[in-house]
């Protein structure tokens, strides 16, 4: 039943606010069934004085924001407040008897309807993979030390191991999982297994030492055990891979062949990262009410690195 269904982001700064009114607005635009889905907007507790900015810049019936505490020390490490906010909503979902929860970036936006998005009756989760292999594995080379440790903080064995490709150049990699777009039954507490895996181990010793090789290690790791904690969770029945056309990565579609890059014209949402910090840039091809959207917004979709390292 798509009337319980949701759709949950965070937004965690006052520079964001513009992000999300994209967002919202690409959704109600394009969402064909679902384009007044209700939306939870995850506002860390302590930056709860821009809440008034929200109200004010986002004009729309069908969100609520929801607060959430960020706790324990570095506050500022690489997405931890997105690891909080997630597993709050989830928390939130369950309370609001909230079937099926798509979490996203919020640095996102959509170009067609999501009417088919959704889960069937016999899946679990829905996911797409990570774009790049960066701290991942080619699938059948050694375990690194990083990964095996993960590994075995949740009893995973090499027997519940598979390969997935990535999403911008289909190289096989063992199971690395994209946090930017999933769709979960908030029932099975998939993003509480989540925030309490990464609370317990991201600031062990082994790993300190392998941010201070090299820092893509403190910012993906939310990642890594994320995709220990789906592994954990699930069996690979109860997947399902969603198809490219989600949460198409436009900022690295200079690393795309052309057939892939080509994909943008198929896509149901994108996702941009820093495309919009360039000086200038061309609308992908869309000649719609959304490409009149970016452009307006252009100069606001900059995104802002406000983590610490």
């Amino acid at each position: 039943m798509r009337d319980n269904n949701a759709l949950a982001f965070m937004l965690p700064r006052k520079h964001f606010i513009a992000h999300g009114k994209v967002l919202i607005e690409s959704l109600r635009k394009m969402g064909g069934i679902y384009k007044k889905i209700h939306i939870f907007i995850m506002v860390p507790s302590s930056e709860k004085n821009f809440i008034e900015d929200i109200k004010e810049q986002i004009r729309d019936d069908f969100y609520e924001i929801v607060l959430f505490p960020l706790e324990g020390s570095r506050i500022l490490f690489p997405f931890k407040d997105k690891v909080y906010a997630a597993a709050y909503a989830e928390e939130y979902s369950i309370k609001r008897n909230i079937s099926q929860l798509l979490w996203m970036d919020i640095d996102s936006f959509f170009i067609r309807n999501l009417n088919e998005i959704f889960l069937e009756n016999d899946k679990q989760f829905g996911y797409r993979p990570v774009d790049k292999k960066n701290i991942g594995l080619e699938w059948g080379s050694r375990i690194h030390t990083f990964w095996k440790y993960i590994y075995n903080s949740f009893d995973i064995t090499e027997r519940d191991l598979f390969f997935v490709e990535t999403a911008v150049d289909n190289l096989p990699i063992y199971p690395y999982f994209n946090a930017g777009f999933m769709i979960i039954r908030p029932y099975i507490g998939l993003f509480e297994l989540w925030k309490k895996k990464f609370d317990e181990l991201y600031l062990k010793d082994v790993f300190l030492k392998l941010y201070d090789e090299d820092f893509r290690y403190a910012i993906f790791v939310h990642q890594a055990i994320l995709s220990g904690a789906i592994i954990k969770s699930f069996s690979r029945e109860e997947l399902t891979c969603l198809d490219e056309k989600i949460s198409f990565p436009i900022h690295l579609l200079d690393e795309m062949n052309e057939e892939k890059s080509k994909k943008i014209l198929s896509a149901i949402s994108c996702r941009y990262d820093t495309f919009f910090n360039q000086s200038h840039y061309d609308l992908l091809g869309l000649k719609d009410e959304i490409a009149i959207l970016l452009a307006e917004n252009f100069e606001k979709l900059r995104m802002a690195w406000y983590y610490e390292g």
